[in-house]
């Protein structure tokens, strides 16, 4: 199965037999993940630090991961999405939300 990342189909995001690897250790961040988020659902992505949860979001995103072996696929109607990262870079430090997002 190869990773996938497209945006069509008629839900908001798709999420099919997901695997996402950490290549240093060969552990598993996310195993066999299967879902399906309709738009207007609100979802929340809990676990302890370091256990693949920015990791799932930037592989929703379509960021590329080399630091990672991912499998499966990936497919969202949004035009747009966003995200946050953990680390912000100086220059986005002193946007405002609505700068960062629209």
């Amino acid at each position: 199965m190869h990773y996938r990342h497209s945006r069509k189909g008629n839900n908001m995001i798709k999420i099919n037999h997901l695997t996402i690897t950490q290549n240093k250790d060969l552990r598993d961040l996310v195993s066999d993940l299967t879902m399906t988020i309709q738009d207007g659902e609100k979802v929340a992505i809990i676990g302890e630090e370091g256990n693949g949860k920015s990791t799932l979001l930037r592989a929703l995103m379509g960021e590329a991961l080399p630091d990672f072996t991912i499998k499966g696929d990936i497919q969202s109607d949004l035009q747009s999405l966003a995200y946050i990262p953990q680390k912000l870079p100086e220059i986005l430090k002193k946007r405002s939300l609505h700068d960062y997002f629209f």
